[in-house]
């Protein structure tokens, strides 16, 4: 599996959600309390997005960032269903059927929070990655109060979307760079 270009996919899908939340900001859309509203364009790019982080899943799942253990590596699973969930959610939000109706949508999103924070700590205790490298899956999770922190205080909510695009964007650096280092390891091993 190649995991560069999973991260390199990864990154592509950061920097475009990075544009979209640039864009909300600048076109001063405000956060509607409860669910974020999407327009068509939100939502595609929200399927590119979805689709960017379900790549960076798989190439941590490939990594074996969480380590050996089968009971770590399962688990490591959970954000990437999160994601494909997302994926067919925003299909269906392209359809024309509203958030608040989409209950595949709704269930990928937490499955996906709640994966991701599941996948932060497996990679911090599994000690497979050093150095700061398995700190960024962390980030991704802590930029989620953060984000929610500053859409509080502006009302714009590109703020959140910023702020989460920016960290995929890390966690997309680290898995596109960390394959050399796993093979490196492994001949020395």
């Amino acid at each position: 599996m190649n995991t560069r270009l999973l991260g390199r996919l990864s990154i592509i899908a950061s920097t475009v959600m990075l544009a979209n939340g640039v864009r909300l900001v600048v076109t001063g859309h405000q956060d509607i309390p409860g669910f974020l509203d999407l327009d068509t364009i939100s939502i595609v790019v929200q399927l590119v997005s979805a689709i960017g982080g379900l790549c960076s899943m798989i190439a941590l799942i490939a990594l074996k960032a969480t380590g050996k253990n089968p009971i770590f590596r399962l688990l490591s699973y959970l954000p990437a269903v999160g994601y494909a969930a997302l994926i067919v959610g925003f299909l269906i939000g392209l359809a024309g059927v509203p958030i608040t109706e989409n209950p595949i949508g709704i269930f990928g999103q937490l499955l996906t929070q709640s994966g991701r924070l599941v996948l932060a700590i497996l990679v911090i205790a599994a000690k497979s990655w050093t150095g700061w490298r398995r700190f960024a899956p962390l980030v991704t999770v802590l930029t989620i109060p953060l984000g929610a922190a500053l859409t509080g205080l502006t009302g714009l909510d590109g703020m959140f979307i910023i702020i989460n695009a920016m960290a995929m964007i890390l966690l997309g650096y680290v898995v596109q760079s960390s394959e050399p280092v796993t093979q490196l390891r492994a001949a020395v091993a």
